[in-house]
């Protein structure tokens, strides 16, 4: 009676005020929690279908008001209709810094007492001694002690694997920033995740000291520390092994087969082997011409962007390294890291084995105009053994220059400067290196042995030519 009496006074003023030719007042809006019917709470956020392994094909509901629901429970909407489910508390005000709403039980005096919003003491995140094993998280549990109520403890619980999307934002995101789920700034106490375009967060490269063995290599990973949240650190762990593509067929000429994405539609599509185009990079050609001691090399510019393009850029020459002691023999001296357990490690000479390539003998023996060299067969896997193949001779002559060169020069084959990657040769006039004499040796060399001339062992980069005693090769003929 007490909803229905100002309604009747109502439709009598409404009356009265029609009459007189003055417009109605309007009804009064009736507040949620004053509605009949209604119970206190909020309703959840709208989350995916758990229909326990039924998808949801129509909608149905299954309550109208809250009055369908049995005890404290609202009718709210779900992903596949109205369903009664447990509310949400609201505290009026909201709670400070540190406290959140629950339902606790009102102090009444009486038996049972309802439950209320009320603001709690946030409760520390648990923190397992020893730390929980791969797959398990640390949570907090009743633990069994045999009374009516036992305390919380943090326990080791198996993880719920949630699988969550991956967030697309459109449009992309710019250059620096990715894309991550975010919560929307809604006003709600609960406002959904969407994606968001952030900043990315620059993480320098781990060093592992001592450096890492043969297998593994050095990354960023979580050390155990028995806290709460333990600092990364750089940890040596196992390298995942990605097998070469083998694209079928085979990819065509200017072409080459590289791990990509395919289009799939889902959202994370598998790589497969595809053919794309080959970044041909030329030789690099400097303008002006590097003086001397300078090298034509790619290098990357300082363009201030995240990635700069590489122009050709005049670097300093390396010298010939020199080993000392000299390298023994099957070996040769080479510039190579060396194992200082630091990010980049400085080059230093270091003695490495000689890759040694027989000579190729042709079987039946190449005709006329072809040799014998080492190339690759073809035979459908991924690396094909070189075999000895009759390849075509490149026949070129003695070289001619016109005009002919002036005295202390003589005509050579050299590389012509046309701007190009690879340049052909052409007959050049350069500086004679004095007329060729015969080595003599001192003493004489024993039997079996010849005098040549050959590099000495002097210990500099560059070590004069002296005559020397070499073993004779003979060739016998039966």
């Amino acid at each position: 009676m007490q909803v229905a009496l100002p309604l009747g006074l109502l439709g009598l003023l409404a009356v009265l005020a029609a009459s007189a030719g003055v417009p109605p007042p309007p009804p009064p809006l009736l507040q949620p929690d004053s509605m009949p019917g209604h119970k206190p709470g909020r309703c959840p956020e709208t989350g995916r279908w758990r229909g326990r392994g039924k998808p949801c094909t129509q909608k149905t509901d299954k309550c109208q008001q809250d009055l369908d629901c049995r005890g404290p429970r609202k009718c709210c909407p779900r992903t596949c209709g109205l369903r009664c489910t447990r509310p949400r508390p609201v505290c009026t005000p909201s709670c400070p810094k540190g406290l959140r709403c629950r339902w606790r039980g009102a102090k009444c005096g009486a038996l049972g007492c309802p439950r209320v919003p009320t603001c709690v003491k946030r409760r520390p995140r648990p923190v397992c001694v020893p730390s929980c094993p791969k797959g398990l998280r640390c949570r907090w549990r009743r633990a069994k002690c045999g009374a009516s109520v036992c305390p919380r403890v943090p326990t080791c619980v198996k993880r719920r694997k949630r699988p969550r999307a991956r967030p697309v934002c459109a449009p992309s995101c710019p250059k620096g920033l990715r894309c991550r789920w975010r919560r929307a700034k809604c006003g709600a106490l609960g406002c959904p995740r969407v994606p968001t375009c952030v900043k990315r967060r620059p993480r320098t490269r781990p060093v592992c000291v001592p450096s890492c063995e043969k297998g593994l290599r050095c990354r960023w990973r979580r050390a155990k520390c028995g806290a709460l949240v333990c600092p990364r650190v750089p940890t040596c762990v196992k390298r995942r092994p990605r097998p070469r593509p083998v694209c079928a067929p085979s990819c065509e000429k200017g072409l080459r087969c590289r791990w990509r994405r395919a289009k799939c539609g889902a959202l994370v599509c598998p790589r497969v082997p595809t053919c794309v185009k080959r970044r041909l990079r030329g030789r690099p050609v400097c303008v002006p011409s590097c003086p001397k001691g300078l090298r034509c090399r790619w290098r990357r510019a300082k363009c201030g962007a995240l990635i700069c393009p590489r122009v050709p850029t005049c670097v300093k020459r390396r010298p010939r390294p020199v080993c000392a002691p000299s390298c023994e023999k099957g070996l040769r001296c080479r510039w190579r890291r060396a194992k200082c357990g630091a990010l980049v490690c400085p080059r230093v000479p270091t003695c490495v084995k000689r890759r040694l390539r027989a000579r190729p003998v042709c079987v039946p023996s190449c005709p006329k105009g072809l040799r014998c060299r080492w190339r690759r067969a073809k035979c459908g896997a991924l690396v094909c053994p070189r075999v000895p193949t009759c390849v075509k001779h490149r026949l070129r002559g003695r070289p001619v220059c016109v005009p002919s060169c002036p005295k202390g020069l003589r005509c050579r084959w050299r590389r012509a400067k046309c701007g190009a990657a690879k340049c052909p040769r052409a007959p050049t006039c350069v500086k004679s290196r004095g007329r060729w004499r015969r080595p003599t040796c001192t003493p004489s060399c024993a039997q079996g042995e010849r005098c040549r001339w050959r590099k000495a062992k002097c210990g500099a980069a560059k070590c004069r030519r002296a005559p020397t005693c070499v073993k004779r090769r003979r060739d016998w003929k039966h």
